[in-house]
């Protein structure tokens, strides 16, 4: 593609670059301070928080940050990390 200025490539800011959102990074520090654990994943975790608003739903780890910022928003197929605790099953 080209530019108005003759350029054949996009600007370096239209580029993403893998692994530079904040909660990927947050989510490799904590696999490097504490492990991971096998065979799970944040889903089941207990520190992951899920919230709602209106249509939308987004899960945050409490292990890492609880700010609003779109950028740390977790992924809940992301393995976990060894602070990994299973969620309590419910009682009926």
């Amino acid at each position: 593609m080209i530019d108005l200025f003759g350029n054949d490539s996009l600007p370096e800011y239209h580029v993403r670059i893998p692994g530079k959102r904040k909660a990927e990074i947050m989510h490799r520090q904590l696999i490097g301070a504490y492990g991971k654990t096998e065979g799970k994943n944040c889903k089941n975790c207990i520190f992951l928080k899920r919230f709602r608003q209106s249509s939308k739903i987004w899960s945050k780890c409490a292990k890492a940050t609880l700010d609003g910022h779109l950028a740390t928003d977790w992924r809940t197929g992301w393995q976990a990390c060894g602070k990994f605790e299973q969620t309590p099953s419910p009682k009926i």
